[in-house]
């Protein structure tokens, strides 16, 4: 899995608050999305669905507490 770098993601961010300068919502929802592909652009199927897994997991355990 890649990593994204901070100039990156300063940089995208900008590109974003351009194209949706009245709606951080969708700027959020826009920049996770761009996020996740860069950092899973090199998985095959079966690493993909277990990163969401993953994820889906520690997001549910945060949600009961």
């Amino acid at each position: 899995m890649k990593t994204v770098s901070k100039e990156w993601l300063k940089k995208f961010e900008r590109e974003v608050r351009k194209e949706f300068p009245e709606s951080y919502g969708l700027q959020q929802v826009h920049l996770a999305r761009f996020i996740i592909e860069k950092k899973t652009e090199n998985l095959n199927s079966k690493e993909l669905v277990e990163y969401y897994r993953k994820h889906a997991r520690v997001a549910k355990r945060k949600n009961k507490k």
